[in-house]
């Protein structure tokens, strides 16, 4: 089971290591709930890998977003992915814990998939570079920056940490996984809004009114 877990989390980190900031940030909210946890429940690993990774990753931020100076590459990726497996095989046994310590991946883990299910679908080779990511997408295709891009990211991993730590059992894994699925449907959200955006301004013009930037 641990060569598994530490198989999948070490390249799912690798994939989602793509833009400036994604993976330093997200190791900041990774370590700071299973430090977190660890002192709930007084467990010293887990408050030593959480420390090691928090730390890890804000003091590898600046270096790397918003502009990049540094980029961790394949080995600084494995790094992160390797802690973070070793807090999470820790507590595989317990599955209340293990839930709380996965659960701000969760958002990392959908994205591959769907990277997946998307090249499947389409006919592509799984095991070539690609863009099919969600972040990936918000960037190449929506026009958002790195900096934003993964501070959203964060910010959903953030809100899912909180959920599974301070509400029952239930509504914490409904809420991680709206969470999670909110931020897979990003891209699809921003493409109907932008559908919509156009759709008002063609309205717009046909009865001689001006646009959006058109105004000014």
């Amino acid at each position: 089971m641990g060569s598994v877990i530490t198989a999948g989390v070490v390249n799912v980190v690798n994939f989602m290591d793509g833009i400036n900031g994604m993976t330093g940030s997200t190791a900041a909210v990774w370590g700071v709930a299973t430090l977190l946890s660890g002192r709930a429940d007084r467990d010293a690993l887990l408050q030593v890998v959480g420390a090691i990774t928090a730390g890890a990753g804000v003091g590898f931020l600046p270096w790397n977003a918003p502009t990049a100076h540094l980029f961790l590459g394949d080995v600084g990726s494995y790094l992160f992915g390797a802690l973070m497996a070793a807090g999470i095989t820790h507590v595989a046994a317990t599955p209340s814990k293990g839930w709380v310590i996965t659960a701000p991946l969760l958002p990392y883990g959908l994205d591959a998939a769907q990277a997946l299910v998307r090249r499947w679908r389409a006919g592509h080779s799984l095991t070539e570079a690609h863009r099919e990511h969600v972040y990936q997408r918000l960037v190449d295709d929506h026009g958002l920056s790195h900096a934003q891009v993964s501070a959203m990211h964060a910010g959903i991993a953030s809100l899912i940490a909180a959920a599974t730590r301070t509400m029952r059992p239930a509504a914490g894994v409904a809420s991680a996984a709206a969470l999670a699925c909110g931020y897979v449907l990003l891209p699809v959200i921003a493409q109907t809004k932008t559908f919509a955006g156009q759709a008002s301004c063609d309205w717009a013009r046909n009865y001689g009114a001006q646009c959006g930037a058109e105004t000014l």
